[in-house]
C-alpha cells in the first residue's frame, strides 16, 4: 500500500518547502505536519482533526485530499485484528441445547443493538423525539452564548442577532462537505474548517464557526458545528454605544463608510497633535488630488487606526511612523491593526487580496487599493493642505 507519509514528504520537498513555511502558511502546528509525513496518528486529539488536517495539507501540496484520505481509511481497515471466530474450527457438530442459546442470546443482542442505534440517533438529533422512520422536526437554534456547539442536520437553521438585526443562517446539505446559506450566499465548508461569516458586508466577520465533524456522504448523521461571536457581547454593545454617540467628521466626496465596526474601529480617537520631528509639507491641489482623502480635520492630525481582513493568502508589510516594521506571509480570515500617531506605509503583493479600513475620529473608511493582481505600495498618512487644514489620505509611492 502506497504510503501517506511518503507522498505528503515528497510533494513539500519537490516544491522546496520547509514546515516552518507550511505551518504559517496553513495554521497547521508543525508538530502535526510532522506526524502526518511520520504517519504517527496517535499524536493528534481525535480523528476528526487528523482528516481535517490531513485534507488541508494534502490540499495546500496540490495532491487530492479525498485520495489520501482513502488511504488513511484503508490503512486503518488492516490494522484492525481478524476476528477469532474466523480462525476457529466450525467443523464439529453443536448440541441442540448450546444452539438454542447461541439464538436466544443473538436475539437478545439484535433488540439491543437496535435499542440502542434509536437511542443514539434521537441524542444526535439534539432531542428530537420523532420515532425511526418518521421524518426528523428540523430545528431552528438562537444564538445567544458564545461558544455554542450542536450536532445540526439539513434544515437545521441558527439565529444571530447584532443589534437591532436577527440574521439567520441553515444547513443546506451535507455531502462531501458542509453547505451553509447565509443572507450573503451559499458557502461550502470541509472538515475542520475554520470560517467567518460577515452578515452586515462590512468585510469583516460577525461570527465564527468550525467544522468539527461529519460522515461524508450521509447527511442523516448531521455535522457538528461550532459557532462563537467574532466579539464578546460586551465588545458589541461597547460599539453600537459608540457608533451612535460617534461625532461626525467631514469625509472627502467618495470616501466609503463601514455601516458595521468593530469596538476598536468604531471608538473616537482622542485629537493630540503628534508629528514627527519635520512637519509635512504642504500638498498643491494637483498632488491632493492624486491622493484618496480619507478623513478631513480643520484643526489638527490625531492617531488614527488601520484594520486589514486578509481575503486570500497574501505577502503584507507595513510600517508605523517609520520606525515600527512588520512583514509576513498572511492567510485567508486572518486580521490585523497597527495604531499610529502620523503614518503608516504599507506594501502587498495582490491588490484585491485584503481590505484595508482606517479608523479615525470615531469614523471607519475603506482604503482604494487598486486593480487585482496589481502590487501596491501606499502611504497613509496625515498632509497639510494649501487651505491650511490637514487630511488623512491615501497617496501611492511610485
Amino acid at each position: 500500500m502506497e504510503s501517506i507519509g511518503e507522498k505528503l514528504k515528497l510533494a513539500r520537498e519537490q516544491k522546496g518547502l520547509t514546515h516552518d513555511q507550511v505551518a504559517r502558511d496553513t495554521n497547521i502546528a508543525k508538530r502535526y505536519l510532522a506526524a502526518l509525513e511520520d504517519e504517527d496518528f496517535a499524536v493528534f486529539p481525535g480523528e476528526p482533526y487528523l482528516l481535517g488536517f490531513l485534507r488541508n495539507y494534502s490540499d495546500y501540496l496540490g495532491l487530492k485530499p479525498e485520495e489520501l484520505v482513502s488511504l488513511y481509511r484503508n490503512m486503518r481497515i488492516q490494522e484492525q485484528p481478524t476476528p477469532v471466530h474466523e480462525l476457529l474450527d466450525h467443523r464439529q457438530g453443536m448440541s441442540p441445547l448450546a444452539i438454542g442459546i447461541i439464538i436466544t442470546l443473538s436475539v437478545l443482542v439484535l433488540g439491543g443493538g437496535i435499542l440502542l442505534g434509536i437511542l443514539l440517533s434521537r441524542g444526535a438529533g439534539g432531542g428530537d423525539n420523532s420515532l425511526a422512520g418518521q421524518p426528523r422536526q428540523k430545528m431552528e437554534y438562537r444564538l445567544e452564548t458564545s461558544p455554542f456547539e450542536k450536532r445540526f442536520f439539513v434544515g437545521d437553521s441558527l439565529l444571530f442577532p447584532q443589534g437591532n438585526e436577527l440574521y439567520k443562517l441553515s444547513i443546506s446539505a451535507i455531502s462531501d462537505a458542509v453547505f451553509i446559506e447565509t443572507p450573503s450566499g451559499r458557502s461550502r465548508y470541509a472538515m475542520g474548517e475554520d470560517f467567518g461569516i460577515d452578515f452586515d458586508k462590512d468585510n469583516l466577520p460577525d461570527l465564527k464557526g468550525t467544522v468539527r465533524d461529519f460522515k461524508k456522504g450521509s447527511a442523516e448523521t448531521g455535522a457538528e458545528i461550532r459557532f462563537e461571536f467574532a466579539l464578546s457581547v460586551e465588545a458589541m454593545a461597547a460599539a453600537a454605544a459608540a457608533a451612535s454617540s460617534a461625532p461626525a467628521t467631514s469625509l472627502a466626496p467618495g470616501a466609503s463608510l463601514s455601516p458595521g465596526a468593530s469596538a476598536a474601529m468604531a471608538t473616537p480617537l482622542p485629537t493630540a497633535t503628534i508629528l514627527p520631528s519635520s512637519s509635512p509639507m504642504a500638498l498643491s491641489a494637483a498632488d491632493l488630488g492624486k491622493a484618496q482623502i480619507l478623513v478631513e480635520s480643520k484643526n489638527s492630525p490625531y492617531p488614527f487606526t488601520m484594520n486589514v481582513t486578509f481575503r486570500q493568502y497574501c505577502m503584507f508589510r507595513h510600517e508605523v511612523d517609520r520606525k515600527d516594521r512588520v512583514e509576513r506571509y498572511y492567510r485567508k480570515a486572518d486580521q490585523i491593526s497597527a495604531n499610529a500617531n502620523n503614518g503608516i506605509k504599507i506594501w502587498l503583493s495582490n491588490a484585491s487580496s485584503c481590505v484595508v479600513q482606517v479608523v479615525a475620529g470615531g469614523k471607519t473608511v475603506s482604503v482604494d487599493l487598486g486593480r487585482p493582481s496589481e502590487v501596491v505600495v501606499r502611504n497613509i498618512k496625515w498632509v497639510q493642505t494649501e487651505s491650511g487644514g490637514w487630511a488623512l489620505t491615501s497617496l501611492p509611492v511610485n
